[in-house]
């Protein structure tokens, strides 16, 4: 496409057109490659190459006309994503035109609440995993992929000229980088932690603040052992009442643990320990369980005699059984029934069976009390008579070569025979060999 005209018989026209004549027009960078080569051509002349500038700056103009135009059609034959609502579901046509922007994104217009763009700027630029500090792109929320660049300028163009909102630090911290998130972490990292970390404690739940304030106390204490070694915190003190209070001691502390810079750790543990100094002297009683002075003490007028151990006399209440529990005169709403549930006289004696037999299996192996059944055989009358002598035959018998010696020849046990339980009791850790002897 050309915008200026062609073959003018002018050196300086016919030399542009072959410049700059093939170069697509969205290619801004490969123009300005192509300009910065005819700035360092030593055959041209100082007055041609100023006359191919003046032709430039006509080209640039013409086709920023020309992109403006073609963007303003496009963006005029553009769909909507759908109704106009914010993140929350309000409705955003009641809302003034100054704090909502629209954003042509991927072939549709989205519209936005300036105030829900800056939040998902901020988590974005301040994503952690634990305090390890992650930064991400900025996504469109409604289709999770990543704005343009164009789109993010927009947006900060908008909230410095359009709004009396204050720029973000970081938005405009990530603006002087031109939106590229790896300069952004290298330069600016340990601010972006800082911002992150203010926000970490309000994501901790109640027993991880309590355990942060116990490690607060230590911490407080070991700086100021002088003045306050006898700092306590009662077990029985109230937790939402104990992190309350040290939430935004807790906040200056996690900052001085873990930021980056060391003059933000001086400054925030030094504003941590002046409220934790002021916290004392305005509450005397911090740490301390003041609620068990509030619980009575119940007793029966019939027992009374012997009640040995008092409390506080004052918090004791005298209660008869027969008029609050038979007679039912009225209710007594601070002394209830116990619940008890029914014992399973079944599983303890299954338990306790197991346990015992369990007992004294181990018993019997730690006292090597090990018994062998003897196989069952007939009965013989081994004696010197030769009617009564055994006959042998000596082809079944399995000879073992390994039988210990005075054993003579012995009956090696064959685990390829089959024995049934009554007949036969096979110990595993006992792998000795059954000879005729044992009988």
């Amino acid at each position: 496409m050309w915008l200026v005209e062609k073959h003018t018989g002018n050196i300086v026209d016919n030399t542009f057109h072959s410049l700059f004549g093939y170069t697509p027009l969205h290619d801004f960078k490969q123009r300005f490659a192509t300009l910065k080569y005819i700035r360092d051509h030593e055959i041209l002349s100082p007055d041609i190459k100023n006359k191919i500038f003046d032709v430039f700056v006509i080209y640039q103009k013409d086709l920023a006309v020309l992109n403006n135009v073609a963007r303003r059609f496009k963006y005029a034959k553009m769909k909507h994503s759908g109704p106009s609502f914010d993140l929350i579901g309000n409705n955003l046509n009641e809302l003034p035109d100054h704090l909502k922007i629209t954003i042509a994104h991927l072939g549709l217009k989205y519209t936005f609440r300036v105030s829900d763009l800056i939040n998902i700027i901020n988590k974005s630029l301040t994503y952690r995993e634990e305090l390890f500090l992650l930064i991400q792109s900025i996504k469109n929320p409604y289709t999770n992929i990543e704005f343009t660049n164009a789109n993010l300028f927009q947006i900060y163009t908008h909230i410095k000229r359009k709004t009396n909102i204050t720029m973000p630090v970081l938005f405009h911290l990530y603006f002087t980088t031109w939106f590229d998130k790896n300069k952004f972490a290298n330069k600016y990292e340990a601010i972006a932690l800082d911002h992150s970390i203010q926000n970490y404690i309000d994501e901790y739940d109640e027993s991880e603040l309590v355990e942060l304030s116990h490690t607060w106390i230590k911490t407080f204490k070991h700086s100021y052992r002088k003045f306050y070694k006898n700092l306590h915190i009662d077990k029985h003190y109230s937790r939402p009442k104990l992190v309350k209070e040290l939430r935004p001691i807790l906040k200056e502390y996690l900052i001085s643990s873990h930021t980056l810079t060391s003059s933000v750790k001086y400054s925030a543990f030094t504003n941590a320990c002046n409220l934790m100094i002021k916290l004392l002297n305005d509450n005397k009683n911090f740490g301390i369980n003041t609620r068990h002075n509030d619980k009575r003490q119940i007793l029966f007028k019939n027992l009374s005699h012997i009640n040995k151990f008092s409390f506080n006399p004052n918090n004791e209440i005298y209660i008869s059984v027969v008029d609050k529990f038979l007679n039912k005169q009225d209710e007594f709403s601070e002394f209830k029934y116990p619940n008890i549930i029914p014992f399973n006289d079944n599983i303890f004696i299954i338990r306790n069976y197991v346990n015992v037999t369990t007992s004294n299996n181990i018993q019997n192996i730690r006292n090597q009390n090990r018994t062998r059944r003897r196989l069952s055989y007939p009965e013989f009358d081994l004696t010197d008579s030769p009617d009564n002598v055994i006959t042998v035959d000596a082809s079944n018998i399995n000879y073992n070569i390994t039988t210990t010696l005075g054993r003579g020849i012995g009956m090696r046990r064959d685990h390829n025979v089959q024995y049934d339980d009554d007949d036969y009791y096979h110990d595993d850790d006992d792998d000795e060999n059954i000879s005729i002897d044992s009988f």
